[in-house]
């Protein structure tokens, strides 16, 4: 069960990490009301709670149980085999796959029902059918079980079936259906990162036609708005149409291409790395490294990706005492991404009265905040930022 367990688990990182946070993703699968709830998550614990009972088959061989424990366990297992391959299909149903076929799947089937489902019932001809457990030497490797044909039995089969070899003609079912799973995931992430490859080369180009560039962001990675604070495809648009107007247009221009510059690497980055483990050949780059546990400031837009910060949260004696020195800059600069403890607006301001250009976007964010223009708030907070760090 480690190789389904470790192809369940990669359906499920590729859901969460990719297809959830992209809008253009879900439009391919064509999201419904179930696939916007939690009805996946629901499915792979579904999955996953039903595997013990099927592990435990091998330690259930080492005994010798009573009539009732052995129709219990028998029973179990044979409707968790039933759940599982619904809950495949419903999986095959979400990618927009056709439900399984597969003679192993209805061997399986047809034995759960004639033992549990509809052990009493008639033919097509109405002629009367039932199934009973068979007592005689009972073991939890077997299930065997008499079939009698309008209650005769003269007229009866007696039906003897390995559990190990249902299981394993069960675990070849799964393992079927999950690997058509990844070969789809595999297919739509393939194509998509064909989309962003195409975004980097239109970012990068000396002429960039923003019009289409804006477009193709708010199709391929609509999930940039949710990024950060301040972040936001329709403020890039808008710095773009107003950047000869000042020049914290064009720092927000200019902060939000070496963002986005990433994102995108990030994204290719994590496709390739998910389209190596459907097909086995990834390699974990820290598998054999040492490493010594660091925590970094996000990137946007409080601090720069070298910037190492100590931020004293809830250290009321450093908020008491902040100044121009050090890197308390960096402090001031994430509180005001929050938009909170704006108070530091006016510390900034008496700091640096000689530098018109600075008090004029300190200013300039102050009256944002009271219009409750976050564009224009954000657009001088850059400014601000990276005027700070170059002084």
């Amino acid at each position: 069960m480690k190789v389904v367990n470790e192809k369940l688990q990669l359906i499920t990182d590729i859901w969460n990490t990719l297809i959830l946070e992209q809008e253009y993703l879900k439009s391919i699968l064509k999201f419904d009301k179930d696939k916007k709830s939690n009805y996946f998550g629901e499915v792979m614990h579904y999955l996953n709670d039903t595997f013990p009972i099927i592990s435990d088959h091998k330690s259930k061989t080492q005994e010798s149980g009573q009539f009732h424990n052995y129709i219990l366990y028998i029973t179990g297992l044979l409707q968790a085999l039933y759940v599982q391959q619904d809950l495949l299909d419903e999986l095959l149903i979400l990618f927009n796959l056709e439900k399984s076929n597969d003679n192993n799947k209805y061997l399986i089937r047809k034995i759960r029902n004639e033992l549990i489902g509809h052990p009493i019932n008639k033919s097509k001809d109405k002629k009367l059918r039932s199934s009973v457990f068979w007592l005689a030497d009972l073991s939890y490797e077997n299930i065997r079980y008499r079939k009698y044909k309008n209650g005769k039995w003269e007229q009866s089969e007696t039906i003897n079936l390995q559990v190990s070899d249902l299981i394993e003609k069960h675990t070849d079912f799964i393992l079927k259906n999950m690997n058509i799973i990844l070969n789809q995931q595999e297919k739509i992430l393939t194509s998509y990162k064909s989309k962003l490859t195409s975004l980097l080369k239109l970012l990068n180009k000396n002429t960039t036609d923003y019009t289409k560039l804006c477009g193709d962001l708010n199709t391929y990675v609509s999930s940039l708005n949710n990024y950060s604070l301040g972040f936001s495809i329709e403020y890039y648009e808008k710095a773009i149409k107003l950047q000869s107007n000042n020049i914290r247009y064009e720092f927000y221009i200019n902060h939000f291409t070496q963002i986005l510059n990433g994102y995108l690497h990030d994204l290719v980055k994590n496709i390739d790395e998910f389209v190596s483990r459907i097909n086995g050949t990834y390699v974990n780059p820290y598998s054999s490294k040492d490493f010594t546990k660091v925590i970094f400031v996000d990137d946007i837009p409080d601090c720069d990706n070298n910037d190492s910060v100590l931020i004293p949260y809830d250290n009321p004696t450093i908020e008491k005492n902040v100044s121009s020195t050090s890197n308390s800059y960096n402090y001031i600069i994430s509180k005001l991404t929050e938009q909170k403890h704006t108070e530091y607006i006016d510390l900034l301001i008496n700091e640096h009265k000689n530098n018109s250009t600075l008090i004029t976007e300190l200013i300039n964010m102050k009256n944002a905040l009271k219009n409750a223009n976050n564009f224009e708030y954000y657009c001088s907070l850059i400014y601000v930022k990276n005027t700070l760090k170059n002084n």
